[in-house]
């Protein structure tokens, strides 16, 4: 009895085994032209609370989630980061437990405004080369 169990225990593998060995179908792969870069801006989300904390306009922004109340954006920019940097320090700078980074070209805060949470970083960036200032936002809502 043991016998046969292990003879079918080795039909079934291997016909299993046989079946995963089968090639697959080739796919036609498309190749991107290098000489052009599509850049497509996503929209904030509708419920992004600008008046707490506003994005600088103007930007090609490649991230925009929302969950929960919470918001994460990563947005690059045309503009030199001191642009950016005078900006949120202006918006930020009545902020709760504000705690700053800052170099010539890079700003990092954290704190709180309203009934909100946030963190920021502005930076250079070589990840778009029209775009040479990169912005990271997260926004979250402190529920009661």
């Amino acid at each position: 009895m043991l016998k046969r169990l292990i003879w079918i225990l080795v039909i079934v593998l291997g016909m299993g085994l046989s079946a995963c060995a089968q090639e697959a179908e080739p796919v036609d792969e498309v190749e991107p032209d290098d000489d052009e870069e599509v850049l497509v801006s996503l929209e904030l989300p509708s419920d992004y609370p600008s008046d707490v904390l506003a994005i600088y306009p103007g930007g090609f922004v490649e991230v925009a989630m929302s969950v929960n109340k919470s918001y994460t954006i990563v947005a690059y920019y045309k503009e030199d980061p001191s642009v950016l940097i005078a900006y949120y320090k202006d918006l930020v700078k009545d902020a709760i437990d504000l705690m700053v980074t800052e170099t010539a070209s890079t700003y990092t805060a954290f704190g709180g405004l309203d009934d909100h949470t946030f963190a920021l970083d502005i930076g250079t960036s070589t990840n778009y080369e029209e775009y040479p200032t990169s912005l990271s936002l997260t926004l979250t809502y402190n529920q009661k």
